[in-house]
């Protein structure tokens, strides 16, 4: 699980780097399922917040990050 969130936190750290927006909120959604409550809601929270600021852009990504229950548009 350590060398999984080094691989994660990485991945985030190089899209950050090279402006590389699109693929940041799904890098903090994978980070966020490597880390314990209440790092991993924060996490999954702010893919969320940039999931929306991109208009729904990776469309897959809103489909994971929804609520057991939630209907997705």
């Amino acid at each position: 699980m350590t060398e999984a969130r080094h691989g994660f936190a990485e991945s985030l750290r190089i899209r950050e780097e090279l402006g590389y927006l699109v693929g940041t909120a799904p890098a903090l959604a994978s980070l966020a399922e490597t880390e314990s409550e209440p790092e991993a809601s924060r996490l999954r929270e702010e893919a969320h917040r940039l999931l929306r600021l991109l208009g729904g852009v990776p469309t897959w990504l809103a489909r994971q990050l929804a609520p057991p229950g939630a209907a997705t548009a």
